[in-house]
């Protein structure tokens, strides 16, 4: 489905064992969930999305290659372990995706009430997050780019597994951040800060 100049909506559900691709320069809005009575093969999204039906369930990939709007507590899911994409995210909700492929975070996340990974999977950080609750990246996870931060205003953040990366990681958490894996273990970080408690 592809629109040149103008807005792509879907003011409904959407459903089917099919690859669907949504291409917008100016952004697509889905108004219902997405694969939640049958699941898609895959979702790719050029452009901005705005996602406000809570869900999108695929057996294979999901890539969102512009920023992501939620506008309800959203859970991407991957049944398949495909890799889950996003270039950005915002909105006042939580966000839990389930795979036990590549969550990859190509953009700032910033806004949202909370974010959970899936301990399965594993977890790339080539944007920074912030959230106003929990962060959980609960797979092993890979940083890129010379500096990333991960913050929450109100809660914990915690590494459910190993965190590598030759890069600059702050973490600020006023409730703790918890490290459960070794940090730097196979590709050392450059640096790393911590503010808050912390547990390693």
């Amino acid at each position: 489905v592809t629109s040149s100049g103008g807005a792509v909506s879907f003011g409904s559900t959407v459903n089917g064992a099919t690859a669907l691709t949504v291409s917008s320069s100016t952004g697509a809005t889905f108004t219902g969930a997405v694969g939640g009575t049958t699941a898609l093969t895959s979702l790719l999204v050029t452009g901005p999305a705005t996602l406000n039906g809570g869900a999108v369930t695929t057996t294979g990939a999901q890539t969102y290659s512009g920023a992501v709007a939620l506008g309800a507590n959203t859970t991407f899911t991957s049944s398949g372990s495909g890799n889950i994409s996003l270039g950005g995210g915002s909105g006042a909700f939580s966000l839990t995706i389930s795979t036990a492929g590549v969550t990859a975070f190509n953009g700032t996340v910033s806004g949202l009430t909370a974010i959970t990974t899936d301990s399965a999977g594993t977890n790339t950080l080539a944007g920074d997050l912030s959230a106003s609750g929990a962060i959980a990246l609960n797979g092993a996870t890979t940083l890129s780019g010379a500096s990333r931060s991960v913050t929450s205003s109100g809660g914990a953040v915690s590494f459910g597994s190993t965190v590598n990366g030759a890069t600059a990681l702050t973490v600020s958490s006023s409730t703790g951040a918890t490290f459960t894996g070794a940090v730097g273990g196979t590709t050392a970080l450059t640096s790393l800060s911590v503010t808050g408690p912390a547990t390693l």
